[in-house]
């Protein structure tokens, strides 16, 4: 047996009061970088203005030095070969 799936038009989303974004455009990377806190079960702001910030990250290595980001998407949405270094001290 068979299923066929019929794709939700933008206004049955809307009839049920969800908010759909960016419809006519890509997504970007945001410049604001977030890690989660294992210990303290809550997201904590990293770097509120991350320079050449990227997006779909797929490496991630810690390091003593930072998180080490591998490649990804840039503005956009060009993948990129850069690896970048984050400083993992929350934002004041």
């Amino acid at each position: 047996m068979s299923r066929s799936f019929k794709k939700p038009k933008i206004e049955d989303w809307q009839a049920r009061g969800l908010t759909i974004l960016a419809l006519d455009r890509p997504s970007e990377p945001s410049p604001v970088t977030f890690a989660f806190n294992v210990k303290s079960g809550k997201w904590e702001t990293i770097n509120e203005n991350t320079p050449d910030p990227v997006m779909d990250v797929r490496s991630l290595v810690v390091t003593h030095r930072g998180l080490v980001i591998v490649g990804g998407m840039a503005k956009g949405q060009q993948v990129t070969p850069n690896v970048a270094i984050v400083k993992t001290s929350p934002a004041k």
